[in-house]
């Protein structure tokens, strides 16, 4: 098992992902916001978003620079509760973890019903007809 994942680390992240992606001793992937049909960030070189933690040491800042690895999970629902000033959800995420200050305020259950996207259309159900 630790040479299937010894040699997957090569294969995906090793001298050929350098000679690919690395020019002039950087690496450079082009970052597509909402380049996935979900709406999620992509990269079109060299799985940017995907590094593994094994091999992240290997990258460095050049000297008065600050190399920062930051999370992006949560990101999407983040940036469209800023642009829908949505307060709430704002307030939900200033915890740290999103849905579980979405299950704080009561408004679902669970973190894993608060982490399901809902593909339904938003519509109130039509009106009861008026008896007369």
């Amino acid at each position: 098992m630790r040479y299937k994942k010894l040699s997957r680390l090569l294969t995906a992240n090793g001298w050929a992902w350098c000679d690919t992606w690395v020019r002039g001793g950087r690496f450079r992937p082009d970052y597509v916001v909402g380049g996935v049909v979900t709406g999620r960030w992509a990269t079109s070189g060299g799985g940017a978003l995907q590094i593994p933690r094994q091999i992240r040491r290997a990258v460095l800042s050049d000297p008065g620079w600050t190399f920062v690895v930051a999370d992006a999970a949560q990101v999407e629902p983040r940036v469209l509760a800023g642009m829908a000033r949505d307060e709430a959800m704002a307030a939900a995420g200033r915890g740290g973890d999103l849905y579980s200050g979405i299950v704080a305020t009561s408004a679902l259950s669970t973190r894993e019903e608060a982490n399901q996207p809902c593909w339904e259309p938003c519509t109130a159900p039509p009106p009861e007809p008026a008896l007369t």
